[in-house]
């Protein structure tokens, strides 16, 4: 799967299951971040390509970091896509998190991250991904921003990543470092029409998914401008009825 279909896919599942799953989000502002961290997640096991969204996310940096994790790993889809894989960034969260200047940095990198697979095209790049990536850290490093769901979000987006790619021609070698790869390719190759569809399909369940929860009315102005909304609707129906539109 593409990048941003990853993070789309990754968002989804975590939405799903904080927002309408378990019924009640304790926080707006806690859930998106969680949903986000979540989606940008599910892009890191393409680490291991040099030419993947996450691999250009912080330039020559993160370039460099991808050049030596396809060393490593072996390639693209091989050590870097398996249970390992998953264990080992999931650990290192954790131990990301025990520290609130190391755990500032991992959240600013994945809101980043998310900007770069879940915003708008405008909003992708530029300074206002960078200034929310670098408040939400400031936020995280003064105690503002409590990152405990942290371990979790990345756990689960990486493993989502894996199955997005088991749904494509190739699959991942699951079990690394024995070398089958497990498939089940349901939307054939990378970037397919099929994975076009299933892509739209995701958002419209997201946004599904969030309208059903009513997370936006704990968004400060929100309700308010869904207030006003409704009254007008109702106002220009009523004008309908009586004939003056």
């Amino acid at each position: 799967m593409m990048g941003r279909h990853h993070a789309l896919s990754g968002a989804l599942v975590w939405f799903g299951v904080v927002g309408v799953g378990l019924g009640e989000v304790s926080h707006p502002g806690e859930a998106i971040a969680a949903a986000a961290a979540c989606g940008a997640a599910a892009m890191l096991p393409d680490i291991d390509e040099p030419g993947s969204t996450v691999a250009h996310s912080l330039g020559y940096i993160s370039d460099g970091v991808s050049k030596i994790t396809n060393e490593v790993c072996g390639g693209h889809r091989k050590a870097s896509h398996s249970l390992i894989g998953v264990a080992v960034v999931t650990g290192l969260t954790w131990l990301s998190t025990i520290n609130p200047i190391s755990a500032a940095a991992v959240f600013a990198f994945l809101i980043l991250l998310a900007f770069r697979g879940l915003a708008p095209v405008g909003f992708r790049h530029g300074l206002i991904a960078f200034a929310v990536a670098v408040g939400s850290g400031v936020g995280v490093a003064l105690g503002r921003i409590d990152v405990m769901f942290l371990p979790v979000a990345v756990g689960v987006g990486y493993s989502i990543h894996l199955v997005g790619d088991m749904l494509t021609t190739g699959g991942v070698p699951l079990l690394w470092p024995w070398k089958k790869h497990f498939s089940f390719p349901i939307l054939g190759h990378t970037d397919s029409g099929r994975e076009k569809i299933f892509a739209v399909a995701m958002l419209l369940a997201l946004g599904g998914l969030v309208y059903i929860s009513g997370i936006w009315h704990g968004i400060p102005n929100v309700s308010h401008i869904e207030h006003n909304v409704t009254n007008f609707t109702h106002h220009i129906s009523g004008q309908i009825k009586k004939g003056r539109l």
